[in-house]
C-alpha cells in the first residue's frame, strides 16, 4: 500500500476530520442531557485528539510537499490549503487546550455549553481546508500517479527552438543551436547591473544542446525576461560546473535593488529577498549542485519555494512580493548553461 501512496498525508488527515465531527455531534447531544457530564468529557477528549491528528496531519502535508510534483495552476490552491490547515490546526490546539482547562477546573455546565459556539468556527476551517485539499487531488491531479503534468505535455510538444507563449500568457522556451540569436532579444539587462555575453551553444556530456553564457568580469550580472507577475513559477535547466562564483534565480523583479531571489554558491542554497539593495535571507540550505539541475522557484501568496530536480529543498512564509519579472543573476567567471526556461502565472 504505501508503495502506491506518495506519502503518509492521505491517510493522517481524514482521522482529525472524522473527530472534529463526531466530537462536535456529542456536544450538541450534551445539550439535551446537560447532567450527563461524561459526554462534556468524552467531547473534550475528541477535540483533543483531533488537535493531536492535526498537528500530524499538518507536518505530513508539510513532508508531502517534497514527494509530489506541484503544477503551476495548483499553486493558488496549494497556499490556501497550506494556510488554512495552519489556521485549523492552531485554532484546535488552542480550543482544545481551553476545553481541557474547564473541565479541570470543573466550570459550570451552562458556561462551557457557550463554547460550543467556536467549535462551529472550527469546522468550518476544517471544511475549508479539506475542501482545498480535495481541489488539489480531483482537479489538478497532485499525487495522482497517472496524471501527465503540464512539464510532461511541454516536452512532448513545444518547438525547441523558438520562445513560446501559450494562451495565458505562460513563457517557454527550450534550447537548441540557435537559441543564442534569441537570448538578446528575449532577456534584457537591468540598468546598474553588468553584461553577460551568449555564446554559440554547446554540447555537453549529457548530449543536449545549451545556451552557453559567458561571464567575463566578476561583477553582478542580471537579466531579466517576462511580464510583471506576483505569483509565478519559474523553471530552469542549469549547469554551472563551469562558473566560479554565485548563479541565482531572480523573481518579483522591480529593479537592480528589488527583487526575490534562489541563489547558488559552492554547496549552499539561498532563499531570500532583496528591498532597496539590504538583502534579507529568508532561508539556507546545504545542497551538491553537480552537472545538470532542474531548479523551480515559486512565489504565490506569501510562500516561497525553492526545488531542484522536483525535491523541495526550502520553503518559507514572508509578505508576498511586488508584481515583477523573472531573470538570471550572476557574479563569478565562466560559463552558465542553460537549457530550459520556463515562467507560469499562478
Amino acid at each position: 500500500m504505501l508503495q502506491v501512496l506518495p506519502n503518509l498525508h492521505p491517510i493522517v488527515v481524514h482521522f482529525p476530520i472524522a473527530l472534529v465531527v463526531v466530537a462536535i455531534i456529542i456536544d450538541i447531544a450534551r445539550l439535551f442531557r446537560n447532567k450527563d457530564v461524561w459526554l462534556n468529557r468524552t467531547a473534550v477528549l475528541l477535540y483533543s485528539l483531533a488537535a493531536v491528528g492535526a498537528i500530524a496531519a499538518y507536518v505530513s502535508g508539510q513532508a508531502a510537499l517534497e514527494t509530489v510534483s506541484i503544477p503551476a495552476e495548483a499553486r493558488s490552491a496549494l497556499s490556501a490549503h497550506e494556510s488554512f490547515a495552519l489556521y485549523t490546526t492552531g485554532s484546535l490546539v488552542t480550543y482544545g487546550l481551553i476545553r481541557i482547562i474547564l473541565v479541570s477546573l470543573e466550570v459550570k455546565q451552562s458556561i462551557q455549553n457557550l463554547f460550543i459556539l467556536p467549535a462551529l468556527g472550527i469546522i468550518f476551517l476544517v471544511y475549508v481546508t479539506a475542501y482545498r485539499g480535495g481541489e488539489l487531488v480531483y482537479r489538478h491531479g497532485v499525487g495522482v500517479a497517472s496524471v501527465r503534468t503540464n512539464d510532461t505535455l511541454l516536452a512532448n510538444s513545444l518547438p525547441s527552438t523558438l520562445p513560446t507563449i501559450d494562451e495565458d500568457g505562460n513563457f517557454f522556451w527550450r534550447m537548441d543551436e540557435n537559441s543564442w540569436h534569441y537570448f538578446p532579444i528575449v532577456f534584457h539587462p537591468l540598468k546598474g547591473a553588468d553584461a553577460i555575453s551568449p555564446a554559440s551553444n554547446n554540447y555537453l556530456t549529457n548530449g543536449d544542446t545549451t545556451l552557453s553564457l559567458a561571464l567575463l568580469r566578476d561583477t553582478p550580472t542580471m537579466w531579466v525576461t517576462g511580464g510583471y507577475i506576483e505569483n509565478v513559477q519559474l523553471t530552469a535547466s542549469i549547469n554551472y560546473t563551469n562558473m566560479n562564483g554565485i548563479f541565482g534565480l531572480l523573481y518579483n523583479v522591480i529593479d537592480v535593488n528589488n527583487f526575490d531571489f534562489v541563489f547558488f554558491e559552492e554547496n549552499q542554497l539561498s532563499l531570500g529577498r532583496s528591498e532597496n539593495n539590504s538583502k534579507r535571507i529568508f532561508d539556507t540550505k546545504t545542497i551538491d549542485l553537480l552537472g545538470w539541475s532542474r531548479i523551480k522557484v515559486v512565489s504565490a501568496d506569501g510562500h516561497y519555494y525553492a526545488y531542484v530536480d522536483d525535491r523541495m529543498i526550502s520553503h518559507w512564509h514572508a509578505p508576498a512580493g511586488l508584481p515583477g519579472q523573472t531573470g538570471i543573476y550572476a557574479r563569478g567567471t565562466g560559463t552558465l548553461y542553460l537549457s530550459e526556461w520556463i515562467i507560469e502565472e499562478i
